[in-house]
């Protein structure tokens, strides 16, 4: 794609061609010990055979008295009378049934603790505390950070699966590919535009120098590393710098690198070049092309695309419909890429995009 507008960027592709409770031994508990306790000791004794210490003592040369105070042949005993069946106590009130306890309340199916409050299907507790506190299974596990599917892969922080990749890029393996059986063309509100498919011999060789060169881009940066070969796909087929120099522009529409990025823009966001012979070197240096592509896409950030397509014409007026399709273009090269895993074989995608002519 040529570029226009004293700092136009090219941009059109060839089609084809193009994550104690209470511990308790019960202390105090209801624990009868010397409950009520009757004791007659002092009753009168019997004048003449009869007497009583304790209760009823059977009168000398009686009977017993068994059962209250009834003496069969003999005087009962007077403040000695022995009751048996009425109050008498030995050590306390007695009940089989009633509150009767040994030490404290034993519970079967209350709360039972050993050094804290032990719960069947509750929260267990060895001497007070949960073992390994609130286990949580199906929350939030986090080593070093928090793990997510579907979001950011983040060495430390968070990790994610099917998200932006950023750490260094590699190919396992480089060359062939198939293209999809079927593609959607993009439509930027304007009419779908053409798009296609084909297999280009050495392209993959070429994405893998790209993404080698962009190796040493902050993880931050590695979402622009990988959208530069969708930018890079639309010029040219072999995603090279094979091409014209400056693609037959002078001044701010010089072109160069694997994106064919105008001059004009290169001055302001990457100072260093001033000059068209400095901007040559991007085609010789990838790393070099590579930065620069990365610092021009993060200082004009959405502009980036209107300033590419036209210049300073494009950044000034950027919703024309032919900047929008050439968008549209470089966002659907870069999600087919993306999407299919095409990083580093030898399949190219295209889009109709008509060239910048330059009178």
């Amino acid at each position: 794609m040529n570029s226009a507008g004293g700092m136009a960027a090219t941009g059109g592709a060839t089609q084809p061609g193009s994550t104690g409770g209470n511990p308790g031994l019960g202390q105090g508990g209801n624990m009868a010990t010397g409950g009520s306790i009757l004791s007659s000791t002092g009753g009168a004794a019997p004048i003449g055979g009869a007497n009583a210490t304790g209760g009823t003592t059977p009168a000398t040369g009686g009977t017993k008295a068994t059962g209250g105070t009834t003496v069969t042949g003999g005087t009962a005993a007077t403040g000695g009378t022995k009751a048996t069946g009425g109050i008498a106590a030995t050590g306390g009130t007695k009940s089989t049934g009633g509150a009767m306890s040994t030490g404290g309340t034993t519970n079967t199916g209350g709360t039972l603790a050993t050094g804290g409050s032990k719960a069947t299907g509750g929260v267990p507790a060895t001497g007070g505390a949960a073992t390994g506190g609130s286990k949580a299974t199906g929350g939030t596990t986090a080593t070093g950070g928090t793990k997510a599917t579907g979001g950011t892969l983040a060495t430390g922080g968070t990790k994610a699966t099917g998200g932006t990749p950023s750490t260094t890029n590699s190919c396992a393996t480089v060359g062939g590919g198939t293209c999809p059986s079927s593609l959607t063309c993009p439509n930027a509100g304007n009419g779908t535009i053409t798009c296609g498919c084909y297999i280009v011999p050495g392209l993959g060789a070429n994405k893998k120098a790209i993404l080698d060169a962009g190796a040493s881009q902050s993880a931050a940066d590695q979402s622009y590393v990988q959208y530069l070969l969708a930018s890079a796909m639309i010029e040219t087929a072999l995603s090279d710098t094979n091409y014209p120099l400056g693609d037959n522009k002078t001044g701010d529409s010089f072109n160069a690198g694997v994106a064919k990025q105008n001059l004009g823009m290169i001055k302001v966001c990457h100072p260093a070049i001033q000059t068209t012979a400095q901007a040559t070197a991007m085609n010789s240096n990838r790393a070099l092309d590579v930065q620069v592509y990365v610092e021009c896409r993060k200082y004009y950030g959405s502009s980036w695309w209107a300033g590419h397509r036209n210049g300073s014409s494009g950044i000034s007026n950027p919703n024309t419909p032919d900047i929008q399709n050439f968008k549209a273009g470089e966002d659907w090269t870069n999600q087919m890429i993306q999407s299919g895993n095409h990083q580093c074989d030898n399949v190219r995608f295209w889009v109709s995009l008509p060239p910048i002519i330059i009178l």
